[in-house]
């Protein structure tokens, strides 16, 4: 099993994307503060994989625990610690998660740092 635990300001699933034009035609592309978020948790995650783990892993059991704000949806961090999962290198695809586990979100006051705690699990 490996535990990391992260801490910074938590970047929602809902603000990930933008719109920019491509030889005048719209595209969907991820903002550079999704994209800011998802490094530092994949350097977080990579920092912690020990030499045992021998990555990129089949698949895998997540848990999530995370501090946030009163106002954040926890849930709608799932996708962007699956992005940092893949991106780290622990899993070659995030389709490869097989259970993903949500504990109930502590609650902190703002302003101050959210956390988010993951156990992760191979599946063999």
């Amino acid at each position: 099993m490996i535990i990391v635990t992260w801490t910074g300001k938590a970047f929602s699933v809902n603000k990930w994307h933008a719109i920019r034009y491509v030889k005048n035609k719209p595209r969907i592309v991820p903002t550079r503060e999704y994209e800011t978020f998802i490094d530092s948790l994949a350097w977080a995650i990579k920092a912690d994989i020990p030499e045992w783990a021998e990555p990129p892993w089949e698949a895998l059991d997540l848990t999530m625990r995370c501090e946030v704000g009163p106002t954040m949806d926890d849930h709608n961090l799932l996708k962007p610690v699956c992005d940092a999962i893949q991106r780290s290198g622990l899993l070659a695809d995030d389709r490869n998660i097989q259970h993903r586990h949500l504990l109930p979100a502590r609650r902190h006051k703002r302003g101050q740092p959210d956390t988010i705690h993951l156990e992760m699990e191979e599946v063999v």
